[in-house]
């Protein structure tokens, strides 16, 4: 091709960009317009946007203003479609490719990808530690992380793979509308992938792992730190106020650093959403599942030795445990698997679906066995029902007949559909069970209540009297998830003491 074709050609490409540009900003709302406003000369930047405040348009845009190719989106293993969705509906291009399956399939479909001159290439954060080694191959044009909390922790393996990735990008952009879990020390490990200049804290020379060692000093420099002794071993650990709070220090300086590289809105200070009531309706125990319930709660506290300590993934498991009877499962062994037993909460689902009347609604379960219970029980109803979790079959086909509005009932796990996709066609959730962690909540509870939803939206808790859930309700109403609420307890009565509070319901 000679110089004037080529250049003929570059110019109809960069005048469909500008008619798409064009087109894109008609539907944008004012906040999103100076988000990239902010962005757009920068290499590094943040959008710390709320949950369904349209984060993914505006990076969007600002790939097509920057012609930032080609485009590397690393985010949650559920969310690769609506990425590729979403790509599709604004810009009309179709070279998306999702980097999935075996390891071997990821790394044919990147190469196949980068020689046909693909731009657009998305990867779920569990697979950077096996692709990394071949993705650091090509130069990058930009490199987003989407829930970017998933690098928060300095030593997690996928921090560290993603921040090696990281230099091989020439624009990085963060996305999150939960940058911290309660901690302003979260945002270290973020902003460090982003840039290290941004919050001033380098590695020791020649660190096998730089962001840990970076953060060893940041953490001094922000948090009140005392030794402590366990084992005869030395450990560091956070100073708590006298409420069991850990302290933290020059918090309005990290603030400070990271304004100038990130955009940052609420939910409530830029869209003009309807109605939304949040309210709880508390069921009982049937009678064999409370024997049972009581019996484990009570050997789970009675096998702790008086004055132990416990430790939060010990509690947890306990908690985990029990939580599967409250949804009518008891788990028996590895070669029995699970019995169902009785339980109230179908029934209370039920009641709010004939309540409800035509509505479409969402249903929210923490583990498999209840999704497929709740799917069987509303078929037999008559219900048209589409199950979203992390082992549905045609996740592509199932989230777009829910996009459409081609179902009654959607049942489904926080943990694969409550993150990045738009479950407006309903306007009712109903938590059968949660999470304990109150991000995965949070993301859930706003699928319906996002740009694009024009009905009241209602979220109905369902909570079993007496038992760990009114706990954990009282833990994610005060913004905590549950492992920081029982070491909050337990800095006061103790770990034994604070978890039979916790089963027993308060």
């Amino acid at each position: 091709m000679d110089n004037c074709a080529q250049g003929n050609m570059q110019n109809n490409t960069q005048g469909n960009t500008q008619e798409i540009i064009d087109n894109i900003y008609k539907e944008l709302k004012v906040h999103q317009k100076e988000a990239i406003r902010q962005s757009a000369e920068m290499d590094a930047f943040a959008y710390l946007m709320d949950m369904g405040t349209g984060k993914t348009l505006c990076d969007i845009v600002d790939t097509l203003k920057s012609q930032a190719y080609p485009w590397l989106i690393i985010t949650r293993n559920g969310v690769k479609i609506n990425w590729a969705r979403e790509i599709q509906k604004w810009t009309g291009h179709a070279d998306t490719v999702l980097l999935e399956g075996t390891l071997n399939k990821k790394v044919s479909l990147l190469n196949a990808g980068m020689k046909r001159g693909d731009r657009y290439y998305i990867l779920n954060f569990e697979s950077l530690r096996g692709m990394s080694a071949h993705l650091i191959k090509y130069r990058w044009g930009k490199l987003s992380l989407d829930e970017s909390s998933s690098v928060k922790s300095p030593t997690a393996v996928c921090t560290n793979y993603a921040n090696v990735v990281r230099q091989q990008a020439q624009r990085v952009r963060l996305l999150t509308g939960t940058p911290t879990g309660g901690s302003p020390l979260d945002l270290f490990s973020q902003f460090y992938i982003l840039n290290p200049a941004i919050l001033g804290f380098y590695p020791r020379p020649r660190s096998k792992k730089p962001i840990s060692s970076a953060f060893y000093p940041f953490k001094h420099a922000h948090a009140e730190i005392e030794l402590q002794y366990h084992y005869n071993r030395k450990h560091e650990s956070i100073r708590r106020d006298d409420s069991g709070r850990p302290i933290y220090k020059n918090v309005d300086v990290i603030l400070q650093k990271i304004a100038p590289y990130s955009f940052t809105i609420k939910k409530e200070d830029c869209l003009d959403l309807p109605e939304q009531v949040i309210m709880s309706r508390y069921v009982d125990m049937h009678e064999e599942q409370e024997r049972i319930y009581k019996e484990l709660a009570a050997e789970s506290v009675a096998d702790i030795p008086e004055n132990e300590t416990m430790s939060v993934a010990n509690a947890l498991a306990r908690m985990v445990r029990l939580q599967q009877v409250l949804g009518g499962n008891v788990v028996l062994d590895e070669d029995r698997g699970e019995r169902r037993i009785p339980e109230n909460k179908t029934s209370a689902v039920f009641d709010i679906l004939e309540e409800i009347g035509d509505n479409k609604a969402v249903v929210w379960c923490r583990f498999k066995a209840e999704i497929k219970y709740l799917q069987s029980e509303l078929n037999r109803a008559g219900y048209n029902v589409l199950t979203y979790y992390g082992d549905t079959e045609d996740r592509d086909e199932t989230y777009g007949q829910i996009l459409a509005g081609n179902y009654d009932v959607v049942v489904a796990n926080a943990q694969s559909g409550g993150l990045g996709l738009d479950f407006t066609t309903a306007n009712y959730s109903i938590y059968y069970s949660r999470s304990f962690n109150l991000i995965e909540y949070q993301q859930s509870r706003d699928r319906i209540y996002r740009m694009g939803q024009n009905k009241k939206v209602t979220q109905i808790i369902l909570i079993t009297n007496g038992t760990l859930e009114v706990m954990l309700d009282k833990s994610l109403a005060e913004k905590k998830s549950f492992s920081d609420f029982f070491t909050d307890t337990a800095a006061t009565s103790g770990g034994r003491e604070a978890l039979r509070l916790i089963l027993n319901g308060g």
